[in-house]
């Protein structure tokens, strides 16, 4: 059900989207869904993370951000010294919020159990703004010169692994 809360949120998003994930590995629902968004006006924004379990994560996930520039989103990266991000969450027109656990990958759209919590009551949404916030504070736009740097053999092999293994 993770894809039909994105799907929701998605459609109700006027101005704005902040995707915060330590990792994604990007599938056609994904990135059809930031296109539309983008193609309404929508200002799409993926937080990834530097700090990651395992190698093959940040392979995969990186492999990814050029199909997300090109879908229409701005792309960012966390690199904190003091903590490893783990948030999944979104925050939607700074109106709706989302946290939970599920990554933005189809294992937990399709495979996993994942929990996720949908919210509207503006006292928790300012909380999740205010994590956002400050997790925007340690991060790096990236762009496609360094995108394209990323469809080599090793993170093109990973992100097809971590299709469904991830």
């Amino acid at each position: 059900m993770t894809g039909v809360m994105l799907d929701g949120l998605f459609a109700s998003a006027k101005k704005s989207v902040w995707l915060v994930q330590p990792y994604t590995f990007t599938n056609a629902e994904i990135l059809s869904g930031i296109e539309g968004m983008t193609r309404r006006g929508v200002e799409v924004n993926v937080v990834l993370s530097t700090q990651v379990r395992a190698p093959r994560f940040h392979y995969a996930s990186y492999y990814g951000i050029r199909d997300l520039l090109e879908a229409g989103a701005r792309v960012w990266i966390f690199d904190s010294a003091i903590s490893p991000l783990h948030y999944k969450c979104a925050l939607v027109d700074d109106r709706l919020a989302y946290v939970g656990s599920a990554n933005l990958n189809y294992r937990s759209f399709y495979l996993s159990r994942e929990l996720n919590v949908v919210f509207d009551d503006p006292a928790c949404v300012r909380e999740v703004k205010k994590v956002v916030d400050s997790v925007r504070a340690e991060c790096r736009e990236v762009g496609m010169e360094e995108a394209v740097r990323y469809r080599s053999l090793p993170f093109a092999t990973w992100w097809l692994i971590m299709q469904t293994a991830g």
